[in-house]
């Protein structure tokens, strides 16, 4: 059974591989988005933010209507125990790296996201 270490090295190694500039889910305010985002087209260019994409369409909905940040009782309370376990502080640093515009390039992960990683890494991991 994984530590709580692995999983959440697991859960952000997942996030550096799956987003890059173009699929973020974030609004032009920079808020985050927690469910799947299409164009004009009816693409999907997104699954999600970081913490959305990992749970239920169900659960996204209901995130995005609550329109706070995961540090907020309400958000935090929707997630699954799986999710939960991860910890409150985790979960923000890894929607902060996602919501920050700075920290990806089109190929992915920028240099200032791998600083950020390695802040997450060092306080978390």
């Amino acid at each position: 059974m994984p530590t709580l270490q692995e999983k959440r090295l697991a859960y952000l190694e997942d996030t550096i591989q799956h987003y890059n500039s173009n699929n973020r889910a974030v609004k032009p305010d920079r808020k985050c988005v927690y469910i799947p985002v299409f164009n004009e087209h009816g693409e999907k260019i997104s699954d999600g933010c970081a913490i959305g994409r990992k749970c239920s369409l169900n659960i996204a909905e209901k995130l995005s209507k609550t329109n706070c940040s995961i540090d907020m009782t309400e958000s935090f309370n929707l997630l699954t125990e799986e999710m939960k376990e991860l910890g409150v502080g985790f979960l923000v640093s890894i929607q902060k790296l996602h919501d920050s515009p700075d920290c990806w390039n089109a190929e992915g992960i920028s240099e200032i996201g791998k600083e950020k990683v390695m802040k997450i890494k060092n306080r978390f991991i």
